[in-house]
């Protein structure tokens, strides 16, 4: 696929459809993904993919801590979107208006779409020590958004987002993840369906909202 063509390929899919991931395909993707840049080529990034029995136990286990209302944990802490800075907070009232319009009466499938993890086919845990520097953040940024071009380029659609890791002490224990390794980001993978839960795209700003180039 033509990288132009990937780009616009690449969005965040919250409806995928029950066809699995060929095991081969995980590979190359993560295999793709290792190009990403890191500091000194540091490659602090592991990744731990959850199919099959792992992925049906995190994902009961999501819904058992949803309806228990079970206190989140995730091990980095969101910012309330109030203490965000002007232009992005203006930037994610205009999406959640977008959403709103967009899904109109259907909102709540919307919002359910996150208690089914999406029907994710394959979740890919992504983890850094817990003793990284700032940098490494910014490198596992490069490293997941390598991952999911690769997987667009696939024909696999995917998903960044939070509520894959919310319960970060349920996703060690189900996939063996050692204890000095932080989960800061989760992305889910999977076919997408032709609905508009699967097929909607967020949109970006005028370039020139967020460009300066000075002679």
């Amino acid at each position: 696929m033509e990288f132009q063509q990937v780009l616009k390929k690449r969005h965040s899919v919250r409806d995928f459809s029950e066809k699995p991931i060929a095991k081969d395909l995980l590979i190359e993707i993560i295999k793709e993904a290792q190009t990403a840049p890191s500091w000194v080529n540091s490659q602090p990034w592991k990744v731990y993919i959850a199919t099959g029995e792992s992925l049906r136990a995190i994902k009961t286990a999501y819904k058992e801590n949803i309806a228990a209302d079970k206190p989140r944990h995730p091990d980095f802490s969101p910012l309330p979107r109030e203490q965000w800075a002007a232009f992005p907070q203006k930037n994610m009232a205009a999406t959640s208006a977008s959403i709103g319009q967009a899904f109109g009466e259907n909102i709540t499938t919307f919002n359910e779409a996150q208690v089914n993890l999406f029907n994710a086919q394959a979740i890919a845990y992504l983890t850094i020590p817990k003793d990284s520097p700032n940098w490494s953040i910014h490198d596992l940024g490069a490293f997941s958004q390598t991952l999911m071009l690769s997987a667009a380029d696939k024909g696999i659609g995917s998903i960044n987002a939070f509520a894959l890791v919310l319960f970060p002490d349920d996703v060690r224990k189900i996939l063996d993840i050692p204890h000095d390794q932080i989960i800061p980001i989760a992305i889910a993978l999977g076919y997408s369906r032709d609905t508009l839960l699967g097929n909607y795209t967020s949109k970006r700003l005028p370039v020139e909202d967020i460009l300066i180039i000075k002679d």
